[in-house]
């Protein structure tokens, strides 16, 4: 069975770093999923950015939000609209490896009563550089 990934993902001033993160949604097999996106009251042009990749793909799901209410706020909102079995964070800064959905359905299908699995991550210092140009 294909997994049906909700991919919860707060948004604040994060313009430099979308691109990045939705793009590696997109090119993740399986492809059954939403990427709720809550935009957290930004200042910058991020929920320009998150309305044009909702109009390539409707899976992407931009929630605006009018005053800035923090990301604990803006993660239990998408939780609560998600439709998917299951829930997947990611932040504006980040971005998925190209086979982390393929990598999460194969553990699913040898743990299939497991109800949390956590991910590893790196520190990538390109996007602190990216962030003080």
């Amino acid at each position: 069975m294909p997994l049906n990934i909700s991919i919860i993902f707060p948004v604040y001033n994060a313009s430099l770093f979308l691109k990045e993160a939705i793009d590696s949604v997109m090119h993740q097999k399986p492809q059954s999923w939403e990427l709720l996106a809550v935009n957290d009251a930004s200042t910058d042009n991020s929920l320009e950015i998150l309305q044009a990749y909702q109009k390539r793909d409707k899976r992407i799901k931009p929630i605006d939000l009018k005053e800035n209410k923090d990301q604990g706020h803006a993660r239990n909102l998408a939780i609560r609209k998600a439709k998917g079995d299951y829930i997947v964070f990611l932040d504006a800064y980040d971005y998925f490896p190209e086979d982390a959905f393929a990598i999460l359905d194969s553990y699913i299908d040898k743990k299939p009563r497991t109800e949390v699995f956590v991910w590893g991550f790196y520190l990538i210092n390109h996007y602190i550089q990216k962030s003080l140009n």
